[in-house]
C-alpha cells in the first residue's frame, strides 16, 4: 500500500513495514517514486503485504473489537 498520512490510514499503516506513507497527498512525484520502489523490489512488497494482513487481522477486524469489548465487560463485572 502506498498512501498519504491523512485520517485514520496513518494509524493503520506502519511506514516501511506494512506500506509506505507519504507526507503530502498532492505530491505525485513522491507517490510515483514510492510505487516504483515497491515494484522494483517484489520480495519487499510481498513482505509488506504479509505484515499488513497480519496487522489488520490482529487489530482492525470487527470480531477483534467484539472480543475486546467482551473482555472489557467481563473485567468490569
Amino acid at each position: 500500500v502506498v498512501a498519504s498520512r491523512i485520517g485514520g490510514i496513518q494509524d493503520q499503516i506502519e511506514d516501511g513495514k506494512t506500506g509506505l506513507l507519504l507526507d503530502d497527498p498532492r505530491d505525485l512525484r513522491a507517490y510515483g517514486e514510492a510505487l516504483c520502489e515497491l515494484l522494483d523490489d517484489p520480495p519487499r512488497a510481498s513482505g509488506m503485504g504479509v505484515e499488513a494482513q497480519n496487522r489488520v487481522r490482529e487489530n482492525f477486524l470487527g470480531d477483534r473489537h467484539l472480543l475486546q469489548y467482551a473482555d472489557l465487560i467481563m473485567r468490569l463485572l
